[in-house]
Parts: C-alpha cells; sequence; structure tokens
C-alpha cells in the first residue's frame, strides 16, 4: 500500500490515498464534529466487517481488538453531540494542548499542518522543535483529527519510561499485560501487532503512529532496551512501509540522539520537519479563537503581545501565547459586563504584560487552591512530579499518597482532593481512576517553574538511581552481577526513609547492602591475614626492602609520566585575545592529545575511540569527538586551562551572517550538492587540524598567529548553559558541569552540514546540545 504525498496527489500502485485534510475547515464546528465522528464511525465499520475475512484461530483476538478499538473511538464517534461553542467557554488551552475534539478552533497551523501531511508519504517522519512550540497540539488537533475524518486510524502515544511496544499495545488493551485471551498480543512484535491491526482496517486505511516527546526515550529507558525498540523499529519501517506510518517528535536538542539510533535509520532532510512559528500564525491563533465568543482584542494588542513575547531576540512560543490569551480571557470574563465584547490593553497592562503573566502563573492557580495547608500539599504533589532534573514525570495516586504520609503525617489534608482540584485547574492530567491512576504535570513548563530545594532534589536524585538500579536488576532476573555498587548505594541509603520505595526495591537494597558488608568483610579478613604473616615472617622484612624500591620506582614512573603527558598534551600555540583577556589554543583538541589524558587516567575514553586507536597513523591529528561537556572540561583542566564561554568564542569567529560564505581553504564543510552531505556514505570526512586552511581569526601568515577551524570542521563545547527559568530562555557560565543533563551551547557547526545551511541561527544560545551527547560532530578547544 503507497500513501500519496498530498490529498491532491493521486495514489499509486495498490495504496491508499491520504484524505481528510479538507474535510475540516477551522471555524466550523458543526461540519468538523460530524466529519470526525463519521471517520470513527468508518474505521470501527471496517474493522467489525474485516474480522469475518481473518483465519479461525486468530478471530477470537481480532474481536477482542476490535472491541477494545470501539470503545477507544466511541467518543469521536459522537463528537457531532458536542455542546456549541459558549461565550464563556475559555478557547485557549493554557499549558493543555489541544485534543482532536479541539480541531474546530485550533487556529494558526494551517501551514504546519499542509507541510506535515505532504511528510506522511514516508513511513518515518521526525518533528523537531523547542519545547513549548506546540508539537502535542499539531500531532493531535492538527494530524490525527484529520486523520481521523479520511477514515484513517491515529495512534496517539507518549511512552515516557513505558517500553514503545508495551505502549501502543496498551493504546488498544491497558490491561493486555495481564488480561487472559491476551497471551498472543503479548508474544507479538511490534511489526506482528501492527500486521493485526492493518488486517482490522483493510487495505485503503492507513496506520498512523504518532508517538510524542520522544526524546524521554533517552532519558528513562535502559540502552539495552532502546537498541531493542531501535531493531523492532527498524523492521517493522522496512516490512510494513506502505501499511504504517511513524511520525516521532522531539526537542531540538534531543534530535541529534537520532543520528545514533540504528544503523537502519537514516534520516535527511525529507523525513524531518523542523516546527517553526511566525507571528502571522501568532495573530491568528490571537483574534481568531476569541472571535468563537464573540471577542475581540482592543487594537494593536495582538501585535503587542507578540511583541512582548518575543523581546531579546526570543523565538515566539504558542505555549506562552496561550497562557497570556487564556488568562487574559479569564479576567475579561471574570471583570466585564456580557455585553462587552473588547479585551482591553489596560487589563493586560494590569496583570503585568506578558512577562508579568508568565512568571506569576504557577503562583497565581495555586493561589486559588483554598486554604494554605492545601497550597502545601499542592506544592508537594507538583514536585514530586518533577525529575531532580527538572522533567515532569508520572506518579500513581498511590505513590503520591504514600510519599504524602511520609513527608507530613500530621497533616489534615486529603490528598485526593488536592489532585481533583489540580486537575480541575489544568495543572495535571490524569489516566486511570483510583489509586492506580497515574498523574503528570501538563507541561515541561511548569517542571521549569518548581523550584526544588537542595535536600529535596538529592531525595529525588536518590529515588531516581534506585528506580533505574531496580529496573535493571528486574531485567537481569535478581543476578547478583545486577545489584547497587557501593558507590551508589551511599547515594541512596541516606533518604531510604523518605522514598517509600516497593517491595522489590527493599528487597533489591537489602541484597545490595548484604554483598557490600560481605565485600567489607572480606577485605579487612584480607588485611588481617596480610597483617599476620608480615609479623610471622622474619624473612618478609627483606622482601619488604625490596618491594619498596621497586614501588619507589613504580612511584616515581607513576606520578612522572602523567606530567610528562600533560606537558606534551598543553604544548600547543596559544591565541592571545587582549580584549577578552584569555589565549585561545589555534587547534582543536586532537586524538593525540587527549589520548594522553585517557593515559594518564584522568580522562574517560571517547565512543569510538579503539577505531581511532586502529587507524592511528591517519586519525591521531584528526579533531577528538565523541566526548560530552563533562569530558570537555575535564581534559582542558588537567592542562590547566578551560573551556571558553559561549560570548567569548562568539567574539573571535567570524559572524554568523559570514559563515555560509567561507571557502574550501577557510573551513571544512560539506561542499556535496543537495541533502547528499546526509547520506552516511557521503565522501564528507574529518581532516588533520588545519589542514593547510587559512587562520578564521586573524590573516597572518605565521601558523601559530591565527585561530582555525572555529567554524566547520567539529562543532566545540563551551561551558556557557542555555537555561529556561519560568518559560524565558538565558544563559549562565559555568564552572563546573553537572552530573545531571543539562542544556550546554556547542558552537561552530560541522563537516557534515551543506555549506549554504551553516550560520542558520543568529543567537548563540539556539546552538546547543544535552551535556551529555557523545556525538561523532562535537569537539574541544581550550583557552587559558
Amino acid at each position: 500500500m503507497t500513501l500519496a504525498p498530498a490529498p491532491e496527489s493521486q495514489p499509486s500502485g495498490t495504496g491508499a490515498e491520504l484524505i481528510g485534510r479538507d474535510k475540516i475547515v477551522v471555524g466550523d464546528l458543526t461540519n468538523t464534529y460530524a466529519a470526525i465522528g463519521a471517520g470513527a464511525s468508518l474505521i470501527v465499520h471496517k474493522a467489525r466487517s474485516r474480522t469475518g475475512e481473518i483465519r479461525r484461530e486468530e478471530r477470537l483476538i481480532e474481536e477482542r481488538l476490535a472491541d477494545a478499538l470501539e470503545v477507544r473511538l466511541d467518543r469521536y464517534r459522537r463528537a457531532a453531540d458536542a455542546p456549541p461553542f459558549g461565550p464563556t467557554l475559555n478557547p485557549y488551552r493554557a499549558l493543555k494542548s489541544y485534543e482532536i475534539e479541539d480541531a474546530s478552533h485550533f487556529y494558526g497551523r494551517a501551514t504546519d499542518i499542509d507541510h506535515l501531511w505532504r511528510h506522511l508519504n514516508q513511513p518515518l517522519t521526525v518533528l523537531r522543535a523547542e519545547s513549548g512550540a506546540g508539537k502535542s497540539s499539531l500531532l493531535k488537533a492538527g494530524l490525527a483529527a484529520r486523520l481521523l475524518a479520511g477514515g484513517h486510524l491515529p495512534i496517539y502515544l507518549r511512552p515516557i519510561d513505558n517500553y514503545p511496544t508495551d505502549e501502543l499495545k496498551a493504546w488498544f488493551a491497558p490491561d493486555f499485560a495481564t488480561q487472559a485471551g491476551f497471551e498472543r498480543v503479548r508474544a507479538d512484535s511490534l511489526t506482528g501487532f501492527l500486521e493485526r491491526v492493518t488486517r482490522l482496517l483493510g487495505a485503503g486505511q492507513a496506520v498512523v503512529v504518532l508517538v510524542d516527546q520522544f526524546e524521554e526515550f533517552f532519558y528513562y529507558l535502559p540502552d539495552g532496551e532502546r537498541r531493542r525498540f531501535a531493531a523492532e523499529l527498524a523492521d517493522c519501517v522496512q516490512r510494513l512501509r506502505t501499511a504504517v506510518r511513524w511520525v516521532f517528535a522531539i526537542r531540538d536538542e534531543k534530535y541529534a540522539g537520532f543520528g545514533e539510533f540504528h544503523p537502519a535509520i537514516n534520516l535527511s532532510f525529507r523525513e524531518t520537519y523542523a516546527l517553526r512559528w511566525t507571528a502571522e500564525q501568532g495573530r491568528e491563533t490571537i483574534v481568531e479563537p476569541a472571535r468563537l465568543g464573540a471577542l475581540a482584542y482592543a487594537p494593536d494588542l495582538p501585535d503587542r503581545i507578540i511583541r512582548d513575547l518575543t523581546a531579546d531576540g526570543r523565538a515566539l512560543s504558542p505555549l506562552h501565547l496561550q497562557l497570556v490569551c487564556h488568562t487574559l480571557f479569564e479576567a475579561h470574563v471574570a471583570g466585564q459586563p456580557r455585553d462587552r465584547c473588547l479585551i482591553e490593553a489596560g487589563r493586560y497592562e494590569q496583570a503585568g504584560g506578558a512577562g508579568g503573566i508568565l512568571e506569576h502563573y504557577l503562583q497565581d492557580v495555586l493561589a486559588r487552591t483554598a486554604g494554605e495547608a492545601d497550597r502545601e500539599a499542592a506544592r508537594f504533589v507538583l514536585g514530586e512530579l518533577t525529575t531532580s532534573g527538572y522533567r515532569r514525570t508520572r506518579r500513581t495516586a498511590a505513590a503520591l499518597v504514600a510519599q504524602w504520609r511520609i513527608v507530613a503525617p500530621d497533616s489534615p489534608v486529603t490528598l485526593a482532593h488536592v489532585l481533583n482540584s489540580l486537575v480541575a485547574n489544568g495543572l495535571l492530567v490524569v489516566r486511570g481512576v483510583g489509586e492506580a491512576a497515574d498523574y503528570e504535570l501538563t507541561h515541561d513548563f511548569l517542571a521549569r517553574s518548581i523550584e526544588l530545594d537542595p535536600h529535596t532534589r538529592a531525595r529525588k536524585l536518590a529515588g531516581e538511581l534506585l528506580a533505574q538500579d531496580a529496573q535493571l536488576w528486574r531485567a537481569a532476573g535478581a543476578a547478583e552481577e545486577a545489584l547497587i555498587p557501593r558507590e551508589r548505594l551511599a547515594r541512596i541509603e541516606p533518604y531510604i526513609g523518605a522514598l517509600a520505595p516497593a517491595d522489590d526495591e527493599r528487597e533489591l537494597l537489602r541484597r545490595s547492602r548484604d554483598r557490600v558488608d560481605e565485600m567489607e568483610r572480606q577485605e579487612v579478613a584480607r588485611l588481617e591475614r596480610e597483617l599476620a604473616a608480615t609479623r610471622q615472617s622474619a624473612r618478609l622484612q627483606r622482601v619488604l626492602v625490596v618491594v619498596f624500591a621497586a614501588g619507589t620506582l613504580g612511584f616515581l614512573y607513576v606520578w612522572l609520566m602523567p606530567l610528562v603527558l600533560r606537558y606534551r598534551a598543553a604544548a600547543v600555540p596559544l591565541v592571545p585575545v587582549p580584549a577578552l583577556g584569555v589565549a585561545f589554543e589555534a587547534y582543536e583538541v586532537t586524538n593525540e592529545r587527549y589520548g594522553w589524558c585517557v593515559r594518564a587516567g584522568r580522562c574517560y575514553m571517547p565512543d569510538g575511540f579503539r577505531r581511532v586507536e586502529a587507524a592511528w597513523e591517519t586519525e591521531s591529528q584528526q579533531p577528538v569527538v565523541g566526548v560530552d561537556a563533562a569530558d570537555a572540561l575535564d581534559f582542558c583542566r588537567w592542562i590547566g586551562r578551560t573551556l571558553p564561554t559561549a560570548d567569548e568564542w562568539v567574539a573571535v569567529a567570524p559572524p554568523f551572517e559570514d559563515w555560509k560564505e567561507m571557502g574550501p581553504d577557510e573551513a571544512l564543510l560539506c561542499r556535496l550538492p543537495g541533502e547528499a552531505c546526509y547520506d552516511p556514505n557521503a565522501p564528507v570526512g574529518l581532516t588533520p587540524v588545519g589542514a593547510g586552511r587559512r587562520s578564521q581569526y586573524q590573516t597572518s601568515d605565521d601558523r601559530d598567529g591565527g585561530i582555525y577551524d572555529l567554524v566547520g570542521s567539529v562543532m566545540e563545547w563551551t561551558r556557557t548553559q542555555r537555561v529556561n527559568r519560568l518559560g524565558l530562555v538565558d544563559v549562565a557560565d559555568l564552572d563546573d558541569i553537572p552530573v545531571e543533563s543539562i542544556n550546554i551551547i556547542a558552537l561552530g557547526d560541522n563537516f557534515h552540514m551543506p555549506a549554504e545551511e551553516v550560520g542558520r541561527f543568529q543567537l548563540a544560545l539556539e546552538y546547543n546540545s544535552t551535556s551529555d551527547t557523545r556525538s561523532e560532530l562535537i569537539g574541544i578547544r581550550c583557552v587559558q
């Protein structure tokens, strides 16, 4: 089955044409609901009719899936029965994403929907954007609603810490893992299960799997499960490429992880859609929803809101715009007579403008919670749903209640009442009911707005370490080698009383402590035996003299060799920059220099370094790659230097707008035509540092007088963090790079980047990656 790239195209082969985009007109509520309901009914009818054509031994499980599909789509079949849009119903979503049923008032995204729709002609697409750019809403109210209206099946998933294949099966049957009759489903591979689903739908109907927030896949799942799903996905894309489409939404800073996802999944610009929002889209999103409630904005107020939200060069954020408009609408409805139909600039100013609304949004919502005791419990819940790295996470109602009893054993507050209030106020979303219900923050914006004290962060980090170790232990079948190491155990045990661990986690802690105690007992016994043997043997004294002499020589060697290696690693040209008060190394750090740090025991081995060592004669003088930001800072400190800040790097580099004008004798960039640069077999690669290229800082003929390969070759880590605080983007220069993952600016573009694409961003803070990224495109340059 081949899917056409756009509704106006003709289907080819025996495939199904994707229809449905033109069946939804934003602003036309009646026909939108009718189209969605008709599409949902078509899918159910197809699923029901197809079950009679499937083998007898498979029919029961197919009927179960059809039943589950009917339950899942039932609310969309009744979409036309939805009540009309009232004048007091807020059309803005604040922190919540737009759902399928909100497609009729999902304004400002027509261009993005058209572009992304055309990508559905290929089996796999990556939607990339900043947090808060509206990826979730675009997938649901944009794509999924139109797919459903065309009779295709959209499956929206957010796996987070769950295995994606299991999350897909749970979309049909939440209890498939334990429920009788689903044994075949539990045994199905990803490809096998989707084959069942496509048989239900029949020819002509596509299955489109929309995987949101896929960056969490890289944060939460162990490496083994990541590799397993990558292999499953590669097999599914290959075997079901004409029947199933995949769209993965991922944050910009984690997009580089897709390049190392699986060798069979190679992405180019054709498979990637970078979501960027314009002021014109923002203006439509402000004005049009208000008209549904017969309201209008004061002249120039929409443009003023957009200017305030994009001050200091910030990109326009749909999330921030939704928060501002939602707050203004609520204030207008609460404070104006019903015959007043104008949202005035005075109310915007009274709220403190866009900056004031964003800064105080969380506190204003919490203030609506009655009583200080309830507000304290609400702050506790929000904190528990935030990780130590300020990302949102899920917790069950039972886990939250158990933790609350530990933190506030004498509190009279009923946590269930607080959870319901937070859901009603749009701060939490919930899946399921009762004690097993999963709660989660509505948006990452909240996680960045919550302040955690050092003790709470340490307690949460201990809990996260325990959860990771417990997951690995379960996967290893409770094997002895999967017990918690001594160093990690020392970070977890001080907080056990405040963690409320599960029974199997307590068992893991007990066994790990027993093993550590046994190792310590064995170590003490060994030392005692050695001491007894020393006292009993007079001859051992003479042996000790020899051992001491040999040890002294060995000590001198061990002590002197790192100094020699350090001296050699630091012996590179430094170029003073008087205006900054620093001196830049003329060249990027080479494999040879970094290898000396590894030999000295002061640096971790980069990813792929064994391959480099095998070709040492040709690659020793090439830039080192496969190092994360902490590795880069460790190397520079070893030789008495540090990483440059982003401001220092920008001050010595050519202006961004000049990068694409740099010739081959100045910058090592990809000069191949079109998208060939992204072909993994493209004839592009690194060369030794400098390699005869001209200086990019000074034009002196003196090879030691210039700075080379700032732009091109490999990107270079800085020690500047990109910070999202209260939804606003800022930067901070760091003296140390922490263990947990943060966003660090890396500058310079690289040898795989097409020359015509370099310098595409005009702000250094747009070039960033997570600090734990080990990429073949990022290297090191030190300053002193």
